[in-house]
């Protein structure tokens, strides 16, 4: 048989190259939007980097590849902001071309190139794109684990188990919410045959016993501190506090609408009751198995307590290619360029907008402004330092202990957390707790009124003063300084305040 002719073969569109180009300009772009932000590092970004200082295998509130990455990235570029936030856009790149070809798997090149591009550019991808979370190795790794799922449907092979054991082992690392891809598994077998079977043949054990054997140093390291991690990962579920408001739960749902815009939650609701009534679709299924059951379990999280919008970052992977290959399928134009327009400003605006000089927008309406004047503030306690001689310095919230390690981090000064706690409350109290037989005189700084509990641990308390700096919304930030001797520590049955949780989203 002869081969048709170039003339009358249909030429397949080069969507691999394309989409390489548009990864790596995004890239570029994104890259040097970071070197031109005039944003500091935020509560948990400054945390992050100082757990990358004392590199372990876990750490208060998060388990420690996040910490790993800092460190292995700092080492390349040094330590300025620019550099810690520079491997988020790296990972995100990546996370898109697993995409692609999981959406290229499932759906086609058109409709995984599409898919790709929807994720990197998704609102929430945007924000995450320009800030160090957990989140950012997390859907590397999730996105990575999908490619994997699928290939091990299709193959049912043994080194395809092995490697989506690794992924999963690696991705619990980077944070604890990548247990909700075993979950995704286990619920597109119950309604996928195919999935049971890439299950079989030992293909279950082996992806479990490699995962466990990955995160065993990380249990170790909990159980050798008392499961702190643990502890504080249930108490921010709060679910003894917050039942029933009804308000929390309007905010969550318009932040998922704002996180991932407003077509593609909607489609998923949709897409959910064309998948109940019609389950022949194996696509819809095993997608809606990776998405649907986070989006259900964290909204039944807003209903009963707090939740942080970015709980269901994990979401963005299944979503991107469920909706991208329906509406491309379907030929929708209007939802297709709705979302693309939507991603399009949401992209342009976190590169941009932390570039803006300050002032050009209100601090009223300025997203960015709660980020700046960190470094303000580390003046400002750098000036007081040097007044008198101190030879600690004393804080007690870990916001402060946070930015102050960071921005102070050519001191010689070591840095002391007072705490009125008999458990610690965060890192900082676990790892920097203030003891007798530390340095004195010491210099306290505080962001609260009143300090009497920090205070009344030391015989000699004086009030030094007190500096608003600007940054941090309209007020700025308001520093109370006191110098203190002769510690005694915290009297028996008394307990100061509760510690001040900082400024944080990620935790």
């Amino acid at each position: 048989m002869v081969a048709a002719s170039n003339e009358t073969q249909p030429q397949a569109k080069p969507y691999e190259l394309w989409l390489v180009i548009f990864l790596v300009a995004l890239l570029a772009a994104r890259l040097i939007a970071n070197a031109f932000a005039r944003t500091d590092l935020v509560f948990d970004e400054a945390q992050y980097w100082s757990w990358s200082r004392e590199l372990d295998f876990g750490y208060f509130s998060k388990p420690p590849l996040i910490a790993w990455i800092i460190r292995g990235t700092t080492e390349l570029c040094g330590n300025s902001e620019a550099c810690i936030r520079s491997f988020p856009p790296v990972f995100y790149a990546i996370a898109s071309w697993f995409v692609f070809l999981t959406g290229r798997a499932l759906y086609g090149a058109r409709a995984g190139f599409w898919a790709a591009i929807v994720f990197d550019t998704l609102p929430v991808t945007a924000f995450l794109a320009a800030a160090v979370t957990t989140d950012v190795p997390l859907l590397l790794f999730w996105s990575i684990a999908l490619y994997l799922w699928t290939k091990l449907i299709e193959r049912k092979s043994m080194a395809w188990a092995v490697a989506l054991g690794l992924t999963i082992g690696i991705g619990l690392l980077a944070k604890y919410a990548m247990i909700y891809f075993p979950l995704g598994m286990a619920c597109h077998a119950i309604f996928s045959a195919e999935a049971r079977q890439a299950l079989r043949g030992r293909r279950a054990l082996v992806i479990a016993l490699i995962a466990l054997v990955l995160i065993t140093p990380n249990l170790y390291w909990n159980y050798a501190h008392g499961f702190v991690t643990f502890q504080h990962t249930a108490a921010n579920a709060t679910w003894h506090r917050h039942v029933g408001h009804a308000w929390r739960f309007v905010q969550f749902l318009l932040y998922q609408l704002g996180l991932y815009g407003p077509v593609v939650v909607p489609m998923l609701v949709w897409l959910t009751v064309l998948a109940i009534r019609d389950r022949t679709d194996r696509r819809v299924v095993m997608l809606l198995a990776f998405s649907l059951p986070i989006l259900i379990l964290i909204t039944v999280q807003a209903l009963i307590s707090r939740t942080h919008a970015n709980w269901t970052a994990s979401v963005a992977v299944a979503a991107s290619i469920l909706v991208m290959g329906r509406v491309i399928e379907r030929e929708r134009c209007v939802l297709f360029w709705t979302i693309v327009a939507t991603n399009a400003l949401a992209t342009a605006a976190m590169m941009i907008g932390p570039a803006l000089p300050a002032g050009v927008l209100p601090a009223k309406v300025d997203p960015f402004a709660r980020t700046s004047g960190w470094k303000a503030v580390a003046a400002a306690v750098r000036e007081q330092l040097g007044k008198d001689g101190y030879r600690a310095l004393a804080v007690d919230s870990r916001d402060l202990a946070a930015e102050l390690i960071y921005y102070l981090r050519d001191s010689n000064v070591p840095l002391l957390v007072i705490t009125s706690n008999d458990v610690p409350a965060n890192h900082f109290e676990l790892t920097r707790p203030y003891r007798a037989g530390a340095p004195e005189p010491v210099l306290l700084v505080s962001r609260r009124e009143q300090s009497s509990a920090a205070t009344e641990q030391f015989t000699s308390a004086g009030f030094l003063g007190s500096k608003t700096v600007p940054g941090g919304g309209r007020e700025g930030r308001t520093l109370r300084f006191y110098s203190l001797a002769d510690f005694v520590g915290r009297q028996a049955g008394k307990t100061g305040a509760a510690p001040d949780e900082g400024e944080s989203n990620d935790e």
